[in-house]
């Protein structure tokens, strides 16, 4: 840096071989060196001092990332002024006149002096680190809520799906149960018809079969005894498939006999035989 001593009315600058000094007076450059030593009046000009040894800045640089999270770089720069001259023109570099020495700090005391702020930037980046982690158990728990809600919402629908299959089934078999007894019944009614239907028809062939007795009855009270008997004999003989001994007595055939004969005797139109004994 630029050292300057004041003497009455003028001044002396003495700068380092770092620093390239420019002198000014109205808008014409007077001077322009490295490490220059001259005298001036702090009146008539202006004085810029431009740094060319290497520099560095140190810088944080906030971003944000694809996925839409906050990112902090931290870095330093490092620059060299390589044309003093228009560097001056188009940054402002002017010193004060009556002092002159800036002061700058070694870099141990410059780095000391920067701790607070880079502490300062790394704070504000752990900050949005914990604010980012923080949001994201926000949004962990939120998730989590909304699965649970979703999973007893589900659960509900559930056992209102199990009650009313529930209320189906006992309705189905309700309907299953009364059309089983209603089929029952008409089973019963039919199977009560069909059985008075055959009692009927057994009391009418029984009512037929007694009239038909009745009347064979009736028939055999009129029939002569011999004609009578000539029917049992032929029925008898229809029936009968062997005879292993027959045994006729004179009782048993005279008065067949004699029925045969007056039955001839009517049916030839001549007079009644007159009875006879049959012997055996």
């Amino acid at each position: 840096m630029a050292d300057i001593t004041r003497m009455g009315f003028l001044r002396h600058l003495r700068a380092d071989a770092s620093s390239h000094v420019l002198l000014y007076r109205g808008a014409r450059l007077r001077r322009s060196g490295r490490g220059l030593a001259f005298w001036f009046s702090p009146f008539a000009v202006s004085v810029a001092e431009v740094p060319v040894d290497d520099r560095e800045v140190a810088l944080a640089v906030h971003g944000r990332s694809a996925d839409f999270q906050d990112v902090v770089v931290q870095g330093s720069v490092t620059f060299r002024v390589v044309n003093p001259e228009l560097t001056a023109a188009r940054v402002d570099f002017s010193i004060d006149q009556r002092r002159g020495t800036s002061v700058k700090p070694d870099p141990e005391v410059e780095r000391a002096l920067e701790a607070p702020t880079r502490e300062r930037i790394q704070e504000e980046a752990d900050e949005a680190t914990f604010r980012r982690r923080a949001q994201a158990v926000d949004k962990e728990r939120a998730i989590q809520e909304n699965e649970m809600q979703n999973q007893i919402e589900l659960a509900k629908r559930e056992q209102q799906l199990i009650d009313q299959r529930g209320q189906n089934a006992r309705r189905e078999a309700t309907e299953k149960a009364e059309a089983a007894r209603i089929e029952s019944e008409a089973q019963a009614g039919r199977t009560r018809l069909a059985t008075e239907a055959q009692a009927a028809g057994i009391r009418a062939v029984d009512g037929a079969r007694t009239a038909l007795e009745k009347e064979r009855l009736d028939a055999y009270r009129t029939m002569p005894a011999n004609v009578i008997a000539g029917l049992a004999a032929q029925e008898l003989a229809g029936k009968l498939q062997r005879i292993d001994h027959l045994n006729i007595t004179p009782e048993l055939l005279g008065p067949l006999f004699a029925n045969l004969l007056e039955a001839g005797t009517k049916r030839l139109g001549g007079p009644d035989p007159a009875p006879r004994k049959v012997t055996p």
